[in-house]
């Protein structure tokens, strides 16, 4: 398995690109994603805490986090609020328009 490390110290981003092997010998390449919330911020829609500032972040923080949900660790809210809170904002945000990873 061979790794390529790629960071981009402007934007706190790390991406991290593995080829592997898998069980029946298909080659496979994984990538794993770093982004700091900081990042998010640059629209003025979250914080540095990935809290938004309005109805606006808070349905596209849903979308995204919809979206990612196999693949993202969500520490904020707790998990018994995550069927509460974010299905039901995911949804009103893609009705209005919001698409995961677009800003």
């Amino acid at each position: 398995m061979s790794e390529q490390v790629v960071e981009d110290p402007v934007l706190r981003q790390c991406y991290i690109f593995r080829r592997a092997t898998a069980a029946d010998g298909a080659e496979a390449l994984e990538v794993e994603a770093w982004v700091q919330p900081g990042v998010l911020s640059c629209q003025g829609a979250f914080t540095r805490q990935a809290l938004p500032r309005s109805l606006r972040g808070a349905l596209q923080l849903a979308v995204m986090a919809r979206h990612y949900w196999a693949t993202t660790l969500i520490l904020r809210p707790p998990p018994f609020l995550h069927a509460l809170l974010i299905a039901p904002l995911a949804r009103l945000g893609e009705l209005r328009g919001h698409r995961a990873g677009q800003f």
